[in-house]
C-alpha cells in the first residue's frame, strides 16, 4: 500500500480551487483536502499535514498568520504560496517567514507546482526510507541484546532474522518457551517495509473478526467497521498454531485468500501489504505427521523457517550470557558491580533451562539481589525447576555425560533417532549402536 501525503488546499477563488484540487488529486502520493479561507484551514491545524498549498490574500487574511501558526505547530510542514502577487519584497518576506517555495499564479504556475511537489515527495521519501534504516539498525541492536551469545547456531540465526526483516516473505519460527518468537516476530515487523502497517497477535478469539470481515468483504454491501478494516493488512503472528484447532486453522485459511483477494484492489496493487509469521513450540512437520496443522494452512503460510536454538543447546553461551544479565541488572538498579564465582558458573552450567533465556534472566537477577558481597556464589543460584534434569560434572565421567546428554535430545524427540542424530550433527547409526548396547540403561537417565 502507498504511502499518501496530507496535502491542504487553501485558495478563496472557487474555480482556481477547483483546478488545483483536480490537479493535485490526479498523484496517487497526494491525499488533498480544500478550504476557502484562513479561518477554515487553522481551525485543522491538529491534522498536521505534509503539505499546504497556500494563497497569499485570503477574504479573511493573509498567508503570514498561516504560515506562522503552522510552522510553529510543526517547521516540517512544508508550505508553498501561489500568489498573482510579482512584488519580490513579499515573496522574500514570506520565504524569511517559513514559506518553503513561492510560485506566480500565470500559465506555468501548474507545471511548476507539480515538478516542486514532485521534488518535495521524493525528499520525504528519501528521509523515510532513512528513519527506517536507523529504525532497523536500533532494532538489530536490539536484537543483539535479547538473542546473546557467540555460538554458531546464535549467530546463524540473527543472520537469518535480518535477512526475514528485509524480504516480503512468510515466517515459521519454531522454539521452545523462553527463546523469544514473540520478541523475533516484533523485530521482523518493525524493521521491514510494512512498519507503518500494524503488527496483529492473532489468537484463537480473534477468529470471529475474521469470519465476520470476511462476510462483509464478500457481501460488498454493507460499510465494513473501521475495527474489522484494520485487519485489511499489516503482519499477522501467531504465536502457537497448534492452539488452534483443524476447524478454526480452516477458517484461518479462508481469511488469507480474502486478504490476497483485498490485495489484488487498486489501492494495493504492486505492493505486499501483509504477510504472517507462525510461531509454534513444536515441530512442523511433526503437527503435520499428527493431523495438528492443516496441510493447506501450512503451505500458504511456508516462506523462511527461523529455528531458534534451545540455550541447552548452547551451552558455551551460558557464561557470556549470565555476565551480560548480571552487568546489565546491577547497572540499571545502581548496584555495585559483582563477580559470579566459578562454583556458581559451574552450577549454572549443570542446569537444562526449561525456561531457556528468561529463565536464566530471572535466575541471574535474583542471585544478584540474595548475593550479600560482591560475589554470587553456588548458594544464590537457585533454579525455580525440578522437570529437568540437573548434569553433575564433578561426579560423571565423560562418556555417562556424553550418554546422559544424548539421551535427553532422544526423550525430548520422542525417540525419533533420525531427527535427533540431525539436531546434534552426529550419525544416526551411533545412537542405534548405544541404544542397542545399552548405554541409555542407568536409571539416572
Amino acid at each position: 500500500m502507498e504511502i499518501t501525503y496530507k496535502t491542504f488546499i487553501v485558495e478563496d477563488d472557487v474555480f482556481f480551487n477547483g483546478v488545483l484540487l483536480n490537479n493535485l488529486t490526479s498523484n496517487n502520493n497526494l491525499q488533498c483536502s480544500s478550504y476557502f479561507t484562513g479561518s477554515q484551514v487553522i481551525k485543522k491545524i491538529s491534522q498536521n499535514p505534509d503539505f499546504i498549498i497556500l494563497d497569499y490574500r485570503l477574504t479573511d487574511m493573509v498567508a503570514d498568520d498561516i504560515i506562522e501558526k503552522y510552522k510553529s505547530y510543526n517547521p516540517s510542514i512544508k508550505i508553498i504560496i501561489i500568489s498573482s502577487q510579482t512584488d519580490i519584497k513579499v515573496a522574500t518576506s514570506l520565504i524569511k517567514l517559513g514559506a518553503d517555495d513561492y510560485i506566480i499564479k500565470d500559465e506555468n504556475a501548474l507545471d511548476y507546482l507539480n515538478k516542486i511537489m514532485q521534488s518535495y515527495i521524493k525528499e520525504k521519501q528519501l528521509l523515510e526510507e532513512n528513519n527506517h534504516l536507523k529504525n532497523q539498525f536500533q532494532n538489530f541492536i536490539q536484537l543483539d541484546t535479547f538473542l546473546i551469545g557467540k555460538s554458531h547456531s546464535i549467530s546463524s540465526i540473527k543472520k537469518l532474522i535480518i535477512k526475514a526483516a528485509q524480504s516480503s516473505l512468510n515466517i515459521s519460527i519454531t522454539g521452545e518457551h523462553g527463546t523469544g518468537k514473540r520478541f523475533i516476530a516484533k523485530v521482523i515487523h518493525v524493521s521491514s517495509k510494512l512498519s507503518h502497517l500494524p503488527l496483529h497477535e492473532i489468537g484463537v478469539h480473534d477468529i470471529d473478526n475474521f469470519e465476520k470481515y470476511i462476510r462483509l468483504a464478500d457481501n460488498k454491501i454493507e460499510k465494513i467497521p473501521e475495527e474489522l478494516k484494520k485487519h485489511e493488512a499489516g503482519t499477522f503472528f501467531i504465536n502457537e498454531i497448534s492452539e488452534f484447532t483443524i476447524d478454526l486453522q480452516s477458517k484461518l485459511i479462508k481469511f488469507i485468500k480474502s486478504l490476497k483477494a483485498i490485495q489484488r484492489q487498486k489501492e494495493y496493487a504492486g505492493t505486499n501489504a501483509h504477510r504472517f509469521i507462525i510461531g509454534s513450540v513444536y515441530d512442523f512437520q511433526d503437527l503435520l505427521k499428527k493431523k495438528k496443522l492443516n496441510e493447506e494452512l501450512y503451505f500458504e503460510t511456508l516462506g523462511l523457517k527461523l529455528e531458534i536454538p534451545s540455550l541447552r543447546s548452547r551451552t558455551e553461551d551460558i557464561s557470556y550470557i549470565s555476565e551480560e544479565f548480571k552487568n546489565e541488572f546491577c547497572r540499571s538498579n545502581n548496584m555495585e558491580s559483582k563477580i559470579i564465582s566459578n562454583d556458581a558458573k559451574k552450577k549454572l552450567m549443570r542446569y537444562n533451562y526449561p525456561g531457556n533465556i528468561k529463565e536464566l534472566k530471572t535466575i541471574i537477577e535474583l542471585a544478584c539481589v540474595l548475593s550479600d558481597e560482591n560475589t554470587i556464589t553456588e548458594n544464590e543460584i537457585i533454579f525455580n525447576s525440578n522437570t529437568q534434569p540437573t548434569y553433575d560434572l564433578n561426579n560423571s565421567t565423560l562418556n555417562d555425560f556424553n550418554n546422559r546428554f544424548i539421551f535427553n535430545y532422544l526423550k525430548r524427540n520422542d525417540f525419533q533417532v533420525v531427527k535427533t542424530a540431525n539436531e546434534l550433527g552426529i550419525s544416526k547409526s551411533k545412537i542405534y549402536n548405544m541404544l542397542k548396547n545399552g548405554s541409555f540403561n542407568n536409571n539416572n537417565y
